[in-house]
């Protein structure tokens, strides 16, 4: 019988939510599918609820450079991690499974992945989200390092690399990455545990004060677009109330996320943030306390916000990204609640402020990707964020922006008439919907795909690397039709 395949998962930190929830997931995946394999879990921080401690070794320097006082340089930052990866697995790892390496979080990161790829270990970059995709700051990052600025992409034979749709996919496709080494791996969902209705129902919609409840389920980040959320809780019918579950863990966000606390409490919106972190319930019991679930995000990397609800047969409302749900609907998995865009009159807003923002963020964003910036940049970005010509999309507007026409709609709310939508409506979630998205994306079918993908990498041979033109990637992603100031 082979040895068990050794695994080294490599991510920054293990807080509550996304790539955190990801590695879990695969863990329990390959669990589920019969792999035979031994684990190591290397990281900048851990959090106590995370379930693997007893094989995850923190690492000095592996946490986002702006959360530390000082990243190591690559070559020492390597260094700990095979010595860590070596005493936790009794050598060196069959396989380097790094998550998000060219986010742009890490200033050593670029350096890590070239130079393990360079000694000839096997590698393979699970990629969630992109420092060429409106993160401009993040694309500075990586460049700290110039003799790895250019080398975020390896390409050989004994790295491969994983994106989670289909858009992604073409992207790398696109910008010469050989189809061998590029494999399309979407996040598992798993079905919940059947239970009895959870007696904790009534108690959170007392505390809340709350007949309908909203749930939106997201660690905060900007481009969550929590100003939406705020314009549908003016909106909302008497008994309304909107929530979300987790605060940022990015610092970067932290005041701007504490400016939409305030202005929901000033204004005497029907919010609460963070519940998840500021009560004691469980997710489960938050989910089944909910009416609906929204989201009003302006960019995903997946999108499981759009395949939970279904699995908890709970409805969705909200914001359509067709970029992300176009995978999902060529398998069946239909969104007929959704919106594609939330358009307010033009005249509610300043367009020349709009312009000059538009026209200030986009001249920083083309110069921190040292591109040059389109004649026609502002007027086509400007394009991008109207559905039409007297309308503007509230999610193309920046915070303060945003903030104006929710006091527009406060001090006259017979303006909401003036909304082309102004309502969220929704028909109940059925079990066909439950079962196509299990059915597609199920943890046994997930397990097996990555196993699969461990296997392909393991039959391969070390060769000569290249690396990828990171202008390409740039090139695909920065479209002043995509532009967004809240990802700016």
């Amino acid at each position: 019988m082979s040895d068990p395949l050794r695994i080294a998962f490599v991510h920054y930190h293990l807080k509550r939510g996304g790539v955190t929830r990801v590695i879990d997931s695969s863990i329990q995946a390959l669990g589920k599918c019969g792999a035979r394999f031994e684990y190591v879990i290397l990281t900048g921080e851990t959090h106590p609820d995370f379930p693997h401690q007893a094989t995850t070794v923190v690492i000095n320097g592996l946490n986002y450079s702006n959360m530390q006082d000082s990243t190591p340089p690559p070559e020492v930052l390597v260094g700990s991690l095979v010595e860590a990866a070596e005493k936790a697995l009794g050598g060196n790892p069959d396989v380097w499974h790094f998550h998000n390496h060219s986010l742009g979080k890490n200033e050593s990161m670029a350096g890590v992945v070239s130079i393990l790829a360079e000694q000839g270990n096997r590698l393979l970059l699970q990629m969630h989200d992109f420092a060429e995709d409106g993160r401009p700051d993040n694309n500075l990052v990586n460049r700290k390092q110039p003799e790895f600025s250019d080398k975020l992409y390896p390409v050989a034979s004994h790295v491969m690399y994983c994106v989670l749709n289909g858009r992604d996919q073409c992207v790398f496709s696109n910008a010469g990455l050989p189809d061998e080494h590029l494999k399309l791996l979407p996040n598992p969902v798993e079905l919940p545990s059947s239970g009895e209705e959870s007696s904790s129902r009534e108690a959170i919609h007392q505390s809340l004060k709350a007949d309908r409840l909203f749930l939106y389920p997201v660690r905060a980040v900007r481009r969550k677009n929590f100003g939406e959320m705020l314009l549908w809780a003016a909106l909302a019918e008497p008994g309304d109330h909107f929530i979300t579950t987790l605060g940022p863990t990015n610092r970067n966000f932290e005041q701007q996320y504490q400016d939409w606390v305030d202005f929901g409490s000033e204004n005497n919106l029907p919010v609460t943030f963070s519940v998840a972190e500021s009560h004691d319930w469980a997710f489960s019991e938050i989910v089944e306390a909910s009416s609906c679930i929204l989201t009003t995000s302006i960019a995903e990397g997946f999108g499981l916000a759009f395949l939970e609800p279904g699995l908890f047969k709970k409805p969705l409302v909200g914001r359509c990204l067709p970029e992300i749900t176009r995978d999902f609907e060529n398998n069946g998995i239909l969104f007929d609640s959704l919106y594609s865009s939330m358009p307010v009159p033009i005249d509610w807003i300043n367009v020349n402020e709009l312009m000059r923002k538009l026209s200030d963020a986009l001249a920083s964003t083309y110069a921190s990707y040292n591109r040059v910036l389109p004649d026609d940049a502002v007027d086509v970005a400007l394009g991008g964020i109207q559905p039409s010509p007297h309308y503007v999309d509230f999610g193309g507007l920046d915070e303060e922006m945003q903030k104006d026409v929710i006091r527009k709609l406060l001090s006259d709310p017979t303006l909401k008439h003036q909304l082309p939508v102004n309502q969220l409506v929704w028909n109940p979630c059925n079990e066909a919907t439950q079962t196509l998205i299990v059915d597609n994306y199920n943890m046994e079918q997930y397990g097996s795909r990555l196993m699969e993908i461990y296997g392909q990498l393991m039959a391969t041979s070390p060769t000569t690397l290249s690396y990828l033109p990171s202008e390409c990637i740039v090139q695909s992603y920065l479209n002043p039709e995509r532009f967004r100031l809240l990802r700016s």
